[in-house]
């Protein structure tokens, strides 16, 4: 996420095919690799699937939000939250990312995928209650 002139605007995502999950405006998401912690798990997806880098964040805030189990598709989700600092320093993501877009949290809750809408809101309410900023 970002700020911008008051706004609070989060770094999304498109899939370049919706086998890569789903046609919605999505956050960057995937699985724990073996050995990893849902932390690191969370900086690999960022950097791959949106092209955050180490340079372009401020790591001291990267913050864990609510796990949520999704009953639906029968996984739980630990996502984090961070803060991106210099737009310079992103790179290109990877070929399952098609496109990405800075978003303002009331769009994304009309278009976003419908599962990852909590965990938006989670980051917005942390951060619109100074957790963040």
């Amino acid at each position: 996420w970002r700020e911008v002139n008051g706004l609070v605007l989060f770094f999304v995502r498109k899939s370049s095919d919706p086998k890569f999950g789903g046609p919605d405006w999505q956050i960057a998401k995937g699985v724990i690799d073996p050995g990893e912690t849902a932390k690191e798990t969370a900086l690999r997806e960022g950097h791959e699937e949106l092209g955050v880098t180490l340079e372009s964040i401020d790591i001291t805030t990267l913050v864990q939000l609510p796990t949520i189990r999704m009953t639906k598709y029968q996984y739980t989700v630990e996502p984090y939250s961070i803060r991106v600092t210099d737009l310079t320093k992103l790179v290109d993501p990877h070929y399952e990312t098609g496109d990405t877009m800075w978003m303002e949290y009331d769009v994304f809750q009309r278009i976003g995928r419908t599962d990852n809408r909590i965990i938006i809101q989670h980051a917005y309410e942390r951060i619109k209650n100074g957790e963040q900023i």
